[in-house]
């Protein structure tokens, strides 16, 4: 499920430059968007994502909402530099649209702001992308999920907020629950798609 996004607004990101681990290294030659930035995006993400797991704007708290990982999958483009954080904020904002079509988190089909949608997506697991698009200067995330699961209709299960032990976690087995961010994590070997799937 991949997702294109607003032009940049003028803010700015602030970025460390202490050395970052090895898992947002890029191996592409003349990309822009370095390891620090690559961490920011995860960090915004699952930020954005554990608010959310307590309920938020009206909607239900969740269960079973994944933290992300990062991916290289969506990382082809050439890039350049871009305030990730303001983009962050506004994919946020898009839950003024209305995401959402009840109380249960079932997806409305002719909202088309689907960004915090996405964001929030309890099914997702990782996330890729890129700060330039077809030429255009915006932030382009792909969020990588399993395709069955989103014909599910919902959004995120709705539950009884953050994990707090791994026994929460059971979208996918042998998952295990981060008890800082109160996000699932998912065992990188396990598929994609759950078995019942």
């Amino acid at each position: 499920m991949q997702v294109s996004v607003s032009s940049v607004a003028p803010a700015h990101a602030e970025l460390t430059t202490q050395a970052v681990q090895h898992e947002f290294d890029c191996m592409i030659s003349g990309t822009t968007m370095t390891p620090e930035k690559r961490k920011l995006s995860v960090m915004l993400a699952n930020a954005y994502r554990t608010v959310a797991t307590a309920g938020v704007f009206g909607y239900p708290p969740s269960q079973n909402m994944y933290q992300l990982r990062r991916t290289s999958n969506y990382n082809q483009k050439k890039l350049s530099p871009i305030p990730i954080a303001a983009e962050f904020e506004l994919w946020w904002g898009n839950h003024d649209f209305g995401a959402f079509i009840n109380s249960t988190a079932v997806y409305d089909p002719n909202f088309d702001y689907t960004v915090f949608s996405q964001l929030v997506s309890g099914y997702a697991v990782s996330i890729g992308g890129t700060d330039t698009c077809y030429g255009q200067k915006q932030v382009y995330c792909a969020f990588d999920v399993c395709t069955a699961m989103t014909y599910f209709g919902m959004i995120y299960e709705v539950g009884s907020g953050p994990c707090m032990v791994d026994s929460d976690c059971t979208t996918f087995p042998g998952s295990t629950c981060n008890t800082k961010n109160g996000l699932c994590v998912k065992n990188p070997s396990t598929p994609l798609c759950p078995p019942n799937v």
